[in-house]
């Protein structure tokens, strides 16, 4: 499994509501991909980049494929309509300690 990140800050003309509306579009769009695992949004409690959405894939051909995509490039195009400082990094799982640890 691969992570794909992506961080960025909501422009500050940027009502909530027309942050929110695209952050949809985006969602809805990428729920219909059946190569993801998993999406996750989590805001930063000490300043910038405000968010962060980490998307999981089963493989990291599967991301690069999503990210040759129309789609990707629409999402990416109206991402900035409404935010800015985007950064995208994929994570692979780490050599040295491949296998979550769970607490119980």
């Amino acid at each position: 499994m691969v992570e794909s990140q992506i961080s960025y800050s909501i422009r500050p003309e940027v009502s909530e509501e027309e942050y929110w509306e695209t952050v949809q579009k985006l969602i809805s769009t990428l729920v219909k991909d059946k190569k993801i695992r998993e999406f996750r949004a989590f805001e930063n409690l000490m300043g910038d980049p405000q968010i962060k959405a980490s998307v999981y894939w089963n493989e990291a051909t599967h991301f690069a494929n999503f990210a040759k995509s129309d789609e990707w490039r629409e999402i990416l195009r109206e991402m900035r309509k409404v935010v800015y400082g985007i950064k995208i990094e994929l994570w692979g799982p780490s050599r040295y300690l491949p296998d979550p640890v769970i607490v119980d």
